[in-house]
């Protein structure tokens, strides 16, 4: 991950606008030095071919509902430029949660597409925040040290996705419902990183200078909680909910 993190730290100080090229490249940098396993083939850098045969590891929906392969290229394109317009939500931080969650729903590469939405969330903030590049533990490890709660925001995302297909609420606006927990969740990741981050120069800065600086903040209740419970708290779904986001865009349409 060192080498693709160095990359997109490149990409970022160059200006770069997020690509296919680019994606593809960032993947076989990624997964050039992964052996191949039984039906899980890598093709380092390229999408998923027609004849393979893979699952979708982890997310009780996606192997079902991921993009067919031979759609997987167009609908990669229209996410990348429906982010660099800016049509997920005006707000980056916000803005790479939902591009993570929609790419992992395409999973457009046989393996390593978990790690690939988060290098790319990780480019997509640092444009913004280039001191995400920086953070002494990143956003990447914090992921994986909750990866159970990771996988489950991920999968109940889907569930509410899942709940609403039947319905007449339009495509996009099931995704950007569906999203929302996941947005949330990242976010908080964020966050988290960059306190601790700030904590540890803080922490630093009184070994240098030999002084007793102010105390750090204390955290906010639940601001940093990365846990399922949390998250569906603050993101309830039921019958009730659903009826009236249904009943909602009924009147819209």
């Amino acid at each position: 991950m060192a080498e693709v993190e160095k990359a997109i730290s490149i990409c970022v100080e160059q200006g770069r606008s997020l690509s296919l090229s680019m994606m593809r490249g960032l993947h076989a940098t990624l997964m050039k030095d992964v052996p191949e396993r039984p039906k899980r083939p890598i093709r380092a850098g390229d999408f998923r071919g027609v004849t393979d045969k893979m699952e979708a590891g982890g997310v009780k929906y996606l192997t079902k509902h991921m993009s067919p392969a031979w759609r997987v290229e167009s609908d990669v394109s229209t996410l990348l430029e429906s982010i660099e317009r800016g049509a997920l939500v005006s707000e980056r931080l916000h803005a790479a949660g939902r591009f993570h969650y929609r790419f992992v729903r395409i999973h457009p590469f046989c393996d390593g597409n978990g790690r690939m939405a988060r290098a790319l969330s990780m480019f997509l903030l640092a444009r913004e925040h280039p001191d995400v590049l920086t953070f002494e533990k990143p956003m990447n490890r914090i992921i994986l040290e909750h990866r159970e709660d990771y996988v489950g925001v991920l999968e109940y995302c889907d569930s509410i996705y899942e709940d609403l297909k039947n319905s007449d609420v339009p495509e996009e606006e099931r995704l950007s419902l569906a999203e929302e927990p996941f947005s949330d969740f990242h976010a908080k990741v964020f966050l988290k990183a960059y306190r601790q981050h700030n904590e540890s120069v803080h922490r630093e800065l009184e070994e240098e200078t030999g002084m007793s600086l102010s105390p750090f903040p204390l955290e906010p209740p639940g601001l940093y909680d990365l846990s399922l419970e949390a998250i569906k708290e603050s993101h309830p779904w039921n019958e009730t909910l659903k009826e009236a986001v249904i009943l909602a865009s009924q009147r819209r349409s």
